[in-house]
């Protein structure tokens, strides 16, 4: 066969002309077979067309453009013509960021990334837990029992007293009653950090546990409203939780002293984005104008401010005393969502009792 650099070459009488048709397939190159003569009658011919596509080698970004290969045939003979193909034409390589494994690459790296962040938070998350627990177990077993013993001391050492020595036994008195407060603000704290009471239901406990047992000592009847119990058992954050307790435990303290109330009503309750918490009594009231120069409403309010809510005091002489409590929820996305999805459960519940 000719080589591909000529322009055109012709064999005539060929009686293999399939042979031929696939070697020049097969080289990629143009070629015609036709019969000679000087004329071509229509009628007796006939013509196979293959077109040609353009075709892109992956790793060389080289496009390629098929010859066109044509075949004619006649009665009397066959012509083989071969044109050189046309030449390769070299794309430039395309950027940096549209090749597949710049991006397979990106991909991998991102999902790497990702799971390496959650692994590191999810472990430094354990750590503190860890930390939370030995702290509160710490307090627990040294202060805390250092301090009952204060106290407990303090309280034989005033009934040995003499009868006679007024000052020795005030002095113990005060020491004996500091001892228990700080007993109970450690309580509070170790309360606060352990990790295995963070739910709502748990600060509800302890609220109804302290109001208890401070109206319980003079004779005040309690009333106590809480969430249901799919609400209870929303998470909270460690500050939020000690920080309504105290404010509760100030307000109970403060009815307890100067409201002369025989009934209190506590209402906690959840929305979408707030904890509502209200302590309502019976009471003497007082103007808001002439409120006693004490620090129990303001630190109320200045721990509500520290949460981003508010406290606001309600009261009128005779008509007794409301403080209500608006404290917004850090996790409001993740708590709305559980709120709105118990409450639709809720909602069933009650719609299903009621079917004939």
């Amino acid at each position: 066969m000719p080589p591909r650099s000529s322009a055109c070459s012709t064999v005539r009488s060929v009686r293999a002309p399939a042979v031929i048709a696939l070697i020049l397939l097969c080289s990629g190159s143009a070629f015609s077979l036709h019969p000679p003569g000087p004329t071509r009658s229509p009628e007796s011919s006939f013509a196979n067309r293959t077109e040609g596509q353009q075709r892109r080698d992956r790793r060389s970004q080289v496009s390629r453009a098929s010859s066109t290969p044509r075949v004619r045939r006649s009665n009397t003979g066959w012509t083989a013509g071969m044109v050189a193909a046309p030449p390769r034409v070299l794309e430039g390589a395309g950027p940096l960021w549209q090749r597949w494994w710049f991006i397979t690459l990106l991909v991998v790296l991102g999902a790497v990334s990702a799971w390496a962040l959650l692994k590191c938070r999810a472990t430094r998350v354990r750590q503190l837990r860890k930390v939370r627990t030995r702290i509160g177990r710490d307090l627990h077993d040294d202060i805390g029992s250092n301090l009952t013993r204060i106290a407990v001391l303090c309280e034989a050492l005033r009934e040995q007293s003499t009868a006679g020595d007024a000052a020795t036994e005030a002095r113990l008195t005060s020491i004996g009653r500091i001892s228990r407060e700080s007993i109970a603000a450690m309580s509070d704290i170790i309360w606060a950090i352990n990790p295995q009471q963070e739910c709502l239901t748990d600060l509800v406990r302890r609220m109804r546990e302290h109001a208890e047992e401070v109206f319980a000592e003079r004779g005040i009847a309690l009333s106590f409203s809480a969430p249901d119990q799919g609400e209870l058992q929303l998470r909270l954050d460690m500050d939020l939780r000690r920080e309504v307790l105290l404010i509760f435990k100030e307000a109970i303290t403060n009815t307890a002293r100067h409201a002369c109330c025989s009934r209190v009503a506590v209402s906690l309750r959840l929305d979408s984005e707030f904890l509502h918490l209200e302590v309502t009594d019976d009471g003497i009231g007082f103007e808001p104008s002439d409120a006693p120069g004490g620090n129990g409403v303001p630190s109320m309010r200045r721990r509500a401010a520290r949460l981003s809510g508010r406290c606001g005091v309600r009261t009128a002489p005779g008509r007794g005393t409301s403080i209500q409590v608006r404290i917004p929820l850090k996790q409001s996305r993740a708590a709305a969502t559980l709120l709105a999805r118990i409450r639709r459960v809720q909602e069933f519940a009650r719609l299903s009792r009621f079917e004939p």
